[in-house]
């Protein structure tokens, strides 16, 4: 393009040359701000220069927003100060942001102002702004999952990025938990709006709309799922619920393990129609992916990479610096925009001083470009880093062209300094990601390859060559189909091909390998594209991940289930047996069985049970059974207040014992019933119910209460009796003691005058006198035991003592030995144990044979709460026979002149033992002796 003909006072033709022969874009200016010339470079860059009339000022040019700011501008033209302006310039008819540095000419008499095209700029920056923000939700979820071992948050992170990348207005992630029905959602995370949204809705279940989904099937993507054939197909709901936010663009990706188990899914909705893309789809299925291995290996990211850091949203531009130099490169004049930047002096820049602004490190290379430049006069072209007039060093791009007269000869280089710092961070950072994600990929315990579209590896990390058996080497170049199981290859290929044909985004399939040793593994196998800028397929990602173990596994599970099913069979029909005679049993006890469940709801009467209460199970609450079944407190006039009912006491836990209540309906009679249950649990400890056996005892309780009614009889007859036993005393003795005293009066008056037979008669008759009161006393003394006994703890031993005392003349005279061991104390009326101790010592120093030496021997035995006493002799002995005969009243054994006694002291001996609680018998052998055993309680 032509540049117009400029009338530019104070530039001339030579220096029009020059500036024409830089690349950058250049005015001159005059000190009122027009334009008095533009060099060629910005005629070819802008191809407008006829827009650009003559004199124009520059503030023309400002943007319409900084209009404001044209009295600064005059004010810095006036001052001679450098500034910079950012401009509206029209490229090609189309406006374009421009920024303008300005400086006075050290030369011309005028403003030189460099000028840059910020669209590029602009254009970049917005396209690194996007990157950036997507690589910062992308290192976010990263970062989350490497660092973050909560589930719940790693999850939200993943559903906050999935509504940002895919552009939903909400989504949410649903985890599946099964119950036993393998049904069971729990909502994990929630995005884009308020978890009040959901709170009064059901879980998602298996629809015809979220089941593809939750059974794996794919992804399930609808620009307007309202006229989809899967909606409306979840009876009774036609539709969204009432106040359901509205969708109509619908995105669902399943979330599936490692292992191949789909275990919730992602949900994205958006008011408005055809919302999301192909691009929102692998952005769900990518996000899909890490928050699979992040639920299912929370711990294989937790050493891995932080994520970087957020790249900066916009790359702040710095100005560029214009300078000139002598032809020898050396500084012979005032750079002002070279100052300002670096903050040297003046005196600083001059000559070769403007190196000391170079990094100590850049400074020799940069130096000697310079001479290179210098000696072929060609454009100097360098990178270096230069120090800010705040000491921070900035990466520059230098850039230099010679200015030469008509006859060539080199005059001065006129060059800029673009601030370029930012750019070569980004790289650095760039590069440093690549690092990461490269270090990430090697040292991850799952398989990663790159496929080729013919179906051959491209590169393997190590975990893929450990697993399929070979080097990562070997690998490079070999094909799938020669590592895969002949019977999968089919199936292997088809996903491939979906996957390439853009059929389906990512696919994932269990699929078997056959490693370099022959070995047979299992894998679960992800796969999706890289396409490029024009969406051509360029090559495949798989990530697989060995299963092998969990397949083995399954087939044991399978094998392990099949047995436990025929055990269960056989195990429902042992227990229908075992119901059915424990059935049989509880209808033949003779107790009555009640049973209720943890409830307190009745549900088993046996027949018995029936029988006793007289009317069958029913389904009442416990607060009615009493009324209802007529249970009253023995006195039969109080109803058993409900928390006393025994059943409800086994329920609350109670082990009821023998409980004592009556049963009165109006249609049956009363019955006596004696109650003990107790609480049913699981194995577990579980509460079950509770259940109480009831014994009748209507029988035993009459029969009790006549034994009372006969009891007080007795006991009226005894003391009728016991009246009647000492008039009868008094009666007889009385007669008797006449009788005696004549007699004895008899023979003391005709002793000597009588003769032996008449003397003999007299005797007879008064032993007879004395036989007979010995006999009405122990009658009479028979006839009151029981009634005066004052039973407490008794020391036995020192009663024997008593005793033997009392017989020690008798002892004495018969040369006779007594032994005993210690006695202990018993529960006893004294003078009763020592009639009991009288009576038998007695007996075993007086049935002696003649000739023999008595011997008795006392011991007691302590047999739990009863003490054993035994008194044993040497004397005559008893026939077995007579074993009972001797302890009844006025039996005797032996005539009163062999063995005198009244036929009376062993029924006495018994009665006293049996009046406290205890039993006597004997033990003998006729012509060796007699043992007597008796028991005494203890306590």
């Amino acid at each position: 393009m032509t540049r117009p003909s400029w009338n530019s006072p104070g530039v001339s033709a030579a220096h029009e040359q020059l500036l024409d022969t830089l690349h950058c874009l250049l005015w001159v200016l005059d000190f009122q701000g027009n334009i008095t010339f533009v060099n060629q470079a910005f005629v070819a860059h802008t191809q407008s220069a006829e827009a650009l009339a003559s004199h124009t000022n520059i503030t023309a040019y400002l943007p319409a927003a900084e209009q404001f700011s044209a009295p600064s501008v005059h004010d810095a033209l006036r001052g001679q100060t450098p500034f910079t302006l950012e401009l509206e310039i029209p490229v090609a008819g189309e406006p374009h942001p421009f920024e303008l540095c300005a400086q006075p000419g050290p030369q011309l008499h005028s403003w030189v102002a460099t000028l840059r095209d910020l669209s590029p700029q602009k254009q970049a920056e917005l396209a690194r702004q996007k990157q950036a923000q997507q690589l910062e939700t992308l290192n976010r979820v990263n970062q989350t999952i490497s660092a973050e071992l909560d589930v719940q948050k790693v999850v939200q992170a993943v559903t906050d990025a999935g509504v940002e990348l895919t552009g939903a207005q909400f989504g949410a992630f649903f985890y599946t938990l099964p119950d036993h029905n393998g049904s069971l959602l729990n909502l994990y995370a929630l995005s884009g709006a308020p978890p009040e949204a959901f709170a009064h809705y059901p879980m998602p279940h298996m629809t015809a709309v979220f089941g593809p989904t939750f059974r794996n099937e794919g992804v399930v993507r609808s620009d307007d799922i309202t006229q989809d054939a899967l909606y409306g197909q979840n009876a009774p709901y036609h539709g969204m619920l009432p106040g359901h936010l509205p969708v109509r663009s619908y995105l669902a990706v399943p979330v599936v393990t490692r292992e191949g188990t789909a275990i919730g899914g992602f949900f994205f909705g958006h008011p408005e129609a055809g919302i999301f893309n192909d691009t929102a789809e692998r952005a769900a299925l990518s996000l899909a992916t890490q928050a699979a291995i992040a639920l299912n290996n929370a711990q294989l990211y937790q050493t891995a990479r932080h994520s970087e850091r957020r790249f900066r949203s916009l790359v702040e531009a710095t100005s560029q610096i214009v300078w000139n130099r002598a032809s020898t490169g050396e500084v012979i004049v005032e750079q002002p925009a070279w100052q300002n930047f670096t903050g040297q002096t003046a005196e600083q820049q001059l000559g070769w001083g403007w190196l000391d602004a170079i990094h100590p490190d850049d400074r020799e290379r940069t130096q000697l470009a310079w001479k290179q430049a210098v000696n072929t006069q060609a454009l100097y072209r360098v990178e270096h880093r230069l120090r800010r007039h705040d000491g921070a060093y900035r990466f520059m791009r230098a850039r230099a062209t010679p200015v030469r007269n008509e006859d060539g000869t080199l005059l001065e280089w006129v060059g800029v300094h673009e601030d370029i710092t930012e750019h070569h961070e980004a790289e650095q950072r760039l590069r440093e990601r690549e690092a990461r994600y490269r270090a990430l990929v090697e040292y991850t315990i799952v398989g990663v390859t790159r496929i080729d579209l013919n179906g051959h590896f491209i590169d393997v990390n190590p975990a893929a060559a450990a697993f399929l058996g070979y080097s990562q080497a070997e690998l490079a170049g070999m094909s799938v189909k020669d590592v895969t199981y002949p019977p999968d290859l089919n199936e292997s290929f088809a996903a491939l091909q979906t996957v390439i044909s853009g059929e389906r985004a990512a696919v994932t399939l269990e699929k078997r390998y056959v490693r370099k040793n022959r070995e047979i593994v299992w894998s679960n196998s992800g796969v999706t594209v890289v396409r490029g800028a024009d969406g051509e397929p360029q090559y495949l990602i798989a990530v697989i991940s060995n299963i092998t173990e969990r397949k083995h596994a399954e087939a044991e599970l399978h094998r392990l289930n099949a047995d436990l099913e025929s055990r269960v069979r056989e195990r429902t029909q042992d227990l229908a047996q075992e119901r059915s005679f424990l059935r049989a049993l509880l209808e033949s006890l003779a107790e009555g069985i009640a049973v209720c469940d943890e409830h307190g709801q009745l549900t088993l009467f046996n027949d018995s049970a029936v029988r006793i209460v007289g009317l069958p199970a029913e389904s009442l609450p416990p607060s009615e059974w009493a009324s209802h079944y007529g249970v009253y407190h023995p006195d039969g006039i109080t109803l058993l207040a409900t928390e006393e009912l025994p059943l409800l006491r086994a329920l609350q836990g109670e082990d009821v014992r023998d409980v004592p209540i009556i049963i009165d309906t109006e249609d049956r009679p009363r019955r006596f019933v004696s109650i003990s249950g107790n609480v049913i649990r699981g194995e577990s400890g579980e509460k079950l119910g509770a259940v109480v056996a009831m014994h009748d005892v209507t029988a035993q309780q009459l029969a009790e209460q006549e034994v009372r009614r006969v009891n007080q009889e007795l006991q009226r007859s005894n003391a009728e009796l016991a009246q009647f036993a000492a008039v009868a005393s008094h009666d007889l003795k009385s007669p008797l003691r006449t009788i005696t005293s004549y007699l004895q009066l008899l023979e003391r008056r005709y002793q000597g005058k009588l003769d032996a037979q008449g003397e003999q008669m007299i005797s007879f008759t008064v032993e007879a006198a004395k036989r007979m009161d010995t006999l009405i006393d122990d009658l009479l003394a028979y006839s009151r035991l029981g009634r005066e006994r004052r039973v407490r703890r008794v020391d036995a031993g020192q009663v024997l003592q008593d005793v033997l005392g009392n017989l020690d003349a008798t002892i004495q005279e018969l040369n006779a030995k007594v032994t005993w061991s210690d006695v202990p104390e018993v529960i006893a009326d004294e003078t009763q144990l020592r009639q009991v101790f009288q009576n038998l010592v007695a007996n075993a120093l007086k049935f002696q044979p003649p000739g023999r030496v008595p011997e008795v021997d006392v011991q007691a035995i302590r047999e739990g709460d009863l003490v054993r006493f035994q008194v044993r002799d040497n004397g005559i002995g008893v026939d077995p026979a007579y074993f009972d005969r001797i302890f009844g009243i006025f039996q005797r054994l032996h005539g009163n002149k062999q063995f005198s006694g009244s036929g009376i002291g062993l029924a006495v001996v018994k009665k006293i033992i049996e009046e406290h609680d205890g039993s006597i018998w004997v033990e003998s052998v006729v012509g060796e002796g007699t043992t007597f055993h008796f028991t005494l309680p203890v306590t």
